[in-house]
């Protein structure tokens, strides 16, 4: 009775034109695919992740969108309000400076820059009782206009897209 073959299609010898995996034949070189260093390369030398300290930064920007929400939902309180807003307008300002000056500003960055401005502009001009209201739904506010452009960018460009452009390579 003949023996089942241990090694399919490598025949009753068990060889073939190819090499058993995880080996490579004499001198060749070894293969990447492209998001792997080299055979014998230091992780971290790899030339994709030799990106800037900017870029890398960057990496987290739908992180770096949100964080003026963050910090106005994290400080707003019926009394420090203004405070949150004016907090929350300088981290928006300091986190989106690199795009502005590429002229790329994305949508949640935009939505919290002028949302934030208006905000504490309101806090500084309007009187305090006719502001009641701000006071009490101010953080109310911010989630429903957050909602709005993620919502509202659904109709022609998901607000997330723009930051998955950045970290995707092209091809």
């Amino acid at each position: 009775m003949a023996q089942p073959d241990e090694n399919p299609g490598r025949g009753a010898t068990g060889t073939s034109k190819f090499p058993p995996s995880g080996t490579r034949a004499a001198g060749a070189a070894p293969a990447t695919d492209g998001n792997q260093p080299p055979y014998g390369a230091r992780p971290g030398t790899h030339p994709q992740a030799d990106a800037s300290s900017g870029e890398a930064l960057r990496a987290n920007s739908v992180f770096l969108g949100f964080a003026p929400w963050i910090i106005f939902d994290v400080v707003a309180s019926p009394g420090t309000w203004k405070y949150a807003a004016l907090a929350a307008l300088i981290a928006a300002l300091v986190l989106n400076v690199p795009d502005l000056r590429r002229g790329s500003v994305k949508i949640l960055e935009a939505a919290s820059l002028v949302f934030f401005a208006v905000i504490f502009v309101l806090g500084l001009v309007v009187d305090r009782p006719d502001l009641m209201w701000l006071e009490t739904y101010a953080q109310t506010l911010s989630n429903g206009v957050i909602a709005a452009v993620a919502l509202g960018s659904l109709v022609f460009t998901p607000f997330t897209e723009q930051y998955a452009r950045e970290s995707v390579p092209r091809r």
